[in-house]
């Protein structure tokens, strides 16, 4: 009777209609939540690839950093902006370092209070010939998309102050893309106010006639693309400002032939105006504020155009179809499977969608993996549910059938091992007695059934 329940096709039409169910509830998780896990789908493959590159040594690019011990050294006044003077004997050190690139990310918008150090700082910008500057926008910067690129707009833009600019052999805008939880993951190549001014870093690439800049709407092409980080803040080969100046404090191997970007590192109460500084594709669930100084950002960048390293984000088609076979092999697949080989399955599958993720990422593609980790979960979560009942219901089902036929005894035993329900015989050596009572016919004849 057993049997026949689990096999009728009831039960059968049952289980496929709970199995068309869930595949599709899956798939509409999937794809309605697929934005919520973006960031940290991003943010794992950067923490993962970061793992496999161990130590990371690109001397291409460095950083000098305006930082709390080169205020206490130079006995420079935090509230006060920083002398310019300090910027013109800096700027003279790495010119004759032989840097191939000296690039400000501090804004200088107007002229300084000291007419004199201004002068000097101009005249050694003048002097150095690779120097570049940075420029602001205001407003908020919009999006657009044009032929399948995305491209970026701002209203307004403020160029550096016109003595420094030009004098510099470029500038270019030094604004983020800054997702909603402040993490910088979008790269701006240009498109900044009417003459769709470049940024900071393309500028940078512009001038040293980079390959990347070089192709047919290289610029365009280069906007929305995901950058790619080489590790946590303080990454990418630095020095302290106040060390950069010192005599002795860095070898001018340091900074010869190479890309230097000079910003703060910023803290609490110190360097006046807006925080230059972002929240780390690193962070963990430990450690919620680990911020990146925007300068490191704007080297990350330039090490991607460097080593043409920029991400690109899979289509809408292509994710909605992931999300989409996903729900089928998973949400309408798993509960054919009892709860154990289903979970084996499930944390197979998981295993499978990280590895592909990981290999995509390592050419330059990436894919919001984590929400089908998500459809994976729910999946599997009923199909427990769902066979757990069933199995309960069944169980249920078989002992009230045995109880029509059998003594509670065997009903006990029987429910216990179904497996004696099974067609089919067991092969086995026994002992039979064979006994007969004397005159047992007439005997049962004479008395009623309770005595016999």
């Amino acid at each position: 009777m057993l049997t026949c329940e689990m096999n009728s096709p009831q039960t059968k039409g049952h289980r496929l209609f709970v199995a068309l169910s869930l595949a599709a509830f899956v798939a509409v998780l999937g794809v309605a939540l697929k934005e919520r896990f973006t960031g940290n789908s991003y943010d794992s493959l950067q923490s993962l690839s970061a793992s496999a590159l161990n130590n990371f040594d690109d001397p291409r690019v460095v950083v000098v950093y305006l930082d709390l011990n080169s205020f206490g050294l130079l006995r420079q006044d935090p509230i006060l902006p920083w002398s310019r003077a300090w910027h013109a004997q800096l700027l003279r050190k790495l010119t004759s370092a032989g840097a191939k690139a000296v690039v400000f990310d501090i804004v200088f918008g107007s002229a300084g209070l000291d007419a004199a150090a201004d002068e000097e700082f101009a005249s050694a910008i003048r002097a150095n010939g690779r120097t570049l500057l940075a420029g602001e926008s205001s407003g908020k910067i919009s999006h657009v998309t044009d032929a399948g690129k995305e491209w970026v707009r701002a209203s307004t833009i403020s160029p550096p102050y016109d003595r420094f600019a030009t004098a510099a052999a470029g500038w270019g805008i030094a604004s983020h893309i800054v997702d909603d939880d402040y993490v910088v993951r979008r790269y701006v190549a240009g498109g900044f106010g009417p003459d769709e001014q470049g940024s900071l870093t393309w500028a940078v690439a512009t001038f040293l006639k980079l390959p990347v800049t070089q192709r047919l709407d290289a610029m365009r092409n280069a906007n929305g693309q995901y950058l790619r980080y080489y590790g946590p803040p303080l990454t990418i080969p630095h020095v302290s400002y106040a060390e950069a100046l010192a005599t002795d404090g860095t070898p001018q191997d340091f900074f010869r032939d190479k890309i230097v970007f000079i910003g703060a590192r910023p803290l609490t109460a110190l360097f006046r105006g807006r925080q230059d500084e972002f929240r780390s594709p690193f962070h963990s669930w430990a450690n919620r504020e680990l911020f990146m100084p925007g300068v490191e950002v704007h080297a990350t960048e330039m090490l991607n155009l460097l080593r043409g390293e920029g991400l690109q984000r899979t289509s809408p088609l292509v994710e909605t179809s992931c999300l989409l076979l996903a729900a089928v092999l998973f949400g309408g697949g798993l509960i054919w499977v009892r709860p154990v080989p289903a979970a084996f399955t499930a944390l197979g599958g998981m295993a499978l969608v990280l590895g592909i993720s990981m290999a995509v990422f390592a050419r330059g593609i990436w894919f919001p993996w984590l929400i089908i980790l998500v459809q994976v979960v729910v999946a599997l979560a009923w199909s427990i549910l769902f066979n757990s009942v069933q199995f309960y219901v069944q169980q249920r089902l078989y002992e009230h059938t045995l109880t029509r036929f059998l003594p509670p005894t065997l009903v006990r035993k029987f429910a216990g091992n179904p497996e004696l329900l099974k067609p089919g015989a067991v092969e086995q050596t026994i002992s039979i007695f064979f006994s007969d009572i004397a005159n047992f016919t007439e005997l049962s004849r004479n008395i009623d059934s309770d005595a016999l």
